[in-house]
């Protein structure tokens, strides 16, 4: 990677992802600002959503707004 790269260019980030033979890119190839997908949703702070116990009322009132 040349020492202008900048790994927030989406463009530049695949090329360098693509380069093979002589020099493999190592490292951060992308970068961007935006939340992990996990923040984005309170109740997977808890951790994951297997294993835990289902509030069947709260999921009967969701079911029926699409019945």
């Amino acid at each position: 990677m040349s020492p202008a790269y900048d790994p927030t260019d989406w463009e530049a980030a695949t090329k360098v992802a693509f380069e093979w033979g002589d020099k493999i890119p190592v490292g951060i190839i992308y970068r961007n600002d935006r939340l992990p997908f996990e923040a984005r949703f309170p109740v997977l702070s808890q951790g994951p959503l297997v294993g835990r116990d289902v509030d069947r009322q709260m999921l009967k009132k969701i079911m029926e707004r699409y019945g």
